[in-house]
């Protein structure tokens, strides 16, 4: 019993350093920020990360409003063919 006991410290720093290694070698592995962005899978944003799906509907919303407003805009057929 008395060896168990002396084991115990030992088993848990041992524990403790394979947890710390391992996610120091996940955090190696980790893509760049810049990566994650450039493939669309985070915001390239300054905003916080709480308000970043709201400023991403924003955006979404004003390009459907530029949009609608072009529409609203061109040239109907009639005047196309006028100009040509």
């Amino acid at each position: 019993m008395r060896g168990n006991r002396a084991l115990q410290p030992a088993a848990y720093e041992l524990e403790k350093k394979l947890a710390t290694d391992n996610l120091k070698k996940g955090l190696g592995k980790r893509s760049q920020r810049e990566d994650l962005v450039e493939r669309n899978i985070l915001l390239d944003s300054t905003a916080a990360p709480g308000i970043q799906g709201q400023q991403k509907e924003l955006q979404k919303h004003m390009r459907a409003d530029t949009l609608n407003e072009k529409i609203a805009h061109r040239p109907d057929p009639e005047e196309l063919r006028q100009r040509m």
